[in-house]
């Protein structure tokens, strides 16, 4: 059995008949012989293809979500096969088939063990499953029970189904989700190469610090995911001011790279944009310079880049705007002094796109030498970072005063009227992206800033309950990237 993705291209050749209604990249499960009936029967994995495409037409859900859907069922399935249960059996055997799944990702080796927080993902994906499952008249039987328990929403009681298989796991307050202004500060210094307290150089020695420090530094200053950071060519940076400024610098970033294809203008301070263009002029140039790297053929082959600036470049000889070049294209991108055109690179010119492993390995150092409290940190934990930051520098009125001072001298007016006429959250919504404002508030609630920020709260008159399920699955979607 074979994880794949729809193409058009390629129907005919899989012998797939019908009007599909299959969005292009919908991800897929196959069986060895590539057929998906036993006669007049439709084969499990038929079924869980017709979920999954059931799901793919829901509006503004990603592929990478379907992924996780597939993936979830696709353990199951292979598990189920492997030890002689049916995917729609009865209630008996599927109850006895989840306990040994049970046992089997919850212990026995720790490679193969699963966290609490991935099993439950798993659970919630496959309990999904047999809900439609049964209302398509597919199974007659779950695998799961559920307990009615009552919460709490804006103290109205509410009744709820709670399934019994989920385990727990610790609640928001109390599972640290972005750093303090100290902890931040212990990070930067490290990636540094700093003690953690910043008062000496640090007795390792410690390689590609402009980079890293820079990287990190970005993600806290600017709230980008992961994959905006990894895709974004280092001509995109914005032009760097003649003088310094405490106004805050716009940040274009292209649909092409953000989640859902959605544009969005985030800004950066200037001291974090003073270090990139630092960065660029000395180590990354340095990496380019000396490049043995080139795009795996698999890909496509390289693209070569001439004549370069913030809106775009010639592209093998056409000339194109970066808001036209997909994140494959970018991939592949070459620069006029070689090496690949992305921000961060490796020594040999590669693209860099290892973050998360620098941020994981410093996290525990930090642990073992300095202070056993601190966190696990990963990229998605710095973009919750930015959020708190830039939320209590709004509550504040920090950046309302600097946009005073600023409209008064005619620099970046629009700007600054934006800054101090929009409500906080409205701002945080622009900067993260975020499709509703109500997004954002739930968003900062998941973060435990209710008893921080209460007075900011009062005046946005938000409706709670109006979470719909666009707006649930991007505040879920902001976490699950986290633990990714």
């Amino acid at each position: 059995m074979h994880r794949i993705h729809f193409h058009l291209d390629g129907a005919d050749a899989a012998h797939l008949q019908g009007d599909l209604r299959i969005p292009e990249g919908t991800p897929l499960i196959i069986d060895d012989d590539l057929l998906f009936q036993d006669s007049d029967k439709n084969r499990p994995s038929w079924i869980v293809n017709a979920w999954i495409i059931n799901r793919s037409h829901e509006p503004r859900i990603s592929t990478r979500t379907l992924n996780i859907y597939l993936g979830a069922l696709l353990a199951w399935l292979v598990f189920l096969r492997r030890n002689g249960f049916e995917l729609l059996g009865d209630r008996a055997s599927l109850q006895a088939a989840l306990g040994l799944y049970a046992d089997f990702q919850l212990s026995g080796k720790c490679k193969r063990r699963w966290a609490n927080s991935t099993w439950d993902l798993n659970i919630t994906c496959i309990s999904e499953f047999y809900k439609w499952a049964i209302s398509e008249n597919y199974a007659k039987a779950t695998p799961f029970t559920y307990a009615e328990i009552t919460v709490w929403r804006d103290e109205i009681p509410v009744v709820v189904l709670q399934n019994n298989a989920k385990l727990p796991i610790p609640k928001g307050h109390s599972t640290i989700k972005y750093l303090g202004e100290e902890y931040q500060r212990i990070l930067l210094n490290t990636l540094e190469g700093l003690s953690p307290d910043g008062s000496q150089p640090a007795k390792t020695k410690a390689r590609n610090l402009a980079r890293n420090s820079l990287l990190t530094r970005l993600l806290i200053t600017t709230g980008l995911r992961s994959q905006e950071l990894n895709f974004l060519t280092s001509y995109e940076l914005p032009h760097l001011p003649q003088e310094r400024t405490d106004m805050p610098i716009e940040f274009f970033i292209p649909g092409t790279i953000t989640k859902r294809g959605r544009p969005r203008t985030t800004w950066i301070d200037f001291d974090t944009l003073m270090q990139a263009k630092e960065y660029l002029q000395w180590e990354r140039r340095i990496a380019a310079s000396r490049s043995t790297w080139t795009p795996k053929a698999k890909t496509g082959g390289p693209l070569h880049v001439e004549g370069a600036d913030t809106l775009g470049a010639i592209i093998d000889g056409e000339r194109r705007s970066w808001s036209e070049v997909t994140l494959e294209e970018r991939a592949r991108l070459v620069a006029p002094e070689g090496g690949s055109c992305l921000l961060a690179l490796q020594s040999n010119g590669a693209p860099f796109r290892a973050l998360g492993t620098v941020l994981r390995r410093t996290a525990a150092q930090i642990a073992l030498e300095f202070d056993e409290k601190f966190p696990h940190v990963r990229p998605h934990m710095l973009r919750h970072t930015f959020a708190m930051n830039t939320l209590e520098r709004l509550v504040r009125g920090y950046y309302e005063a600097v946009a005073r001072v600023s409209s008064r001298t005619n620099r970046n007016a629009a700007l600054a009227l934006y800054m101090t006429r929009q409500d906080p959250l409205m701002v945080l919504r622009d900067l993260l992206g975020h499709s509703s404002v109500t997004t954002t508030q739930l968003y900062l609630d998941r973060l435990d800033t209710r008893r921080i920020f209460a007075d900011a709260f009062e005046s946005a008159e938000l409706d709670m309950h109006s979470g719909s399920e666009a707006i649930r699955d991007e505040v879920e979607s902001e976490f699950l990237e986290e633990d990714g």
